[in-house]
């Protein structure tokens, strides 16, 4: 699996997620606000960008935005965490998100949705 770029600002579900990516053998990269995030996007390139709707610094939708907009970046793949399906019934129509993700959710759940999502299922 190629490199997953983990953004999230609530460190333990956080670690728990990165636990499971390190005992199962899934490279990753994390960060804990949208503007490192974005440039870390420039950098490393993954193929996959799992964010928290309500970071610091650039939101998990503006983030998203920025990401698909480039043309360089636009394949990336992007799944978004929200807190509530309340949250979803705000987000604006047309986003070009793979993905919505309510949490809780446990790290083999949402690995579960990324291979989902990565094969061109709908999540």
């Amino acid at each position: 699996m190629d490199q997953i770029l983990l953004v999230e600002n609530d460190l333990y579900f956080a670690q728990d997620v990165m636990k499971y990516f390190e005992q199962n053998k899934i490279p990753y990269h994390f960060e804990t606000d949208g503007l490192n995030a974005l440039n870390a996007v420039r950098e490393k390139l993954p193929a996959v960008v799992i964010a928290d709707k309500e970071l610091p610094s650039i939101d998990g939708l503006s983030l998203s935005k920025f990401i698909k907009l480039d043309e360089k970046f636009s394949k990336i793949k992007f799944l978004l965490l929200i807190s509530s399906a309340a949250d979803e019934l705000s987000l604006e129509a047309g986003l070009d998100i793979d993905a919505i993700i309510e949490k809780p959710i446990s790290p083999k759940e949402l690995v579960e949705r990324l291979i989902s999502v990565l094969q061109g299922g709908d999540t």
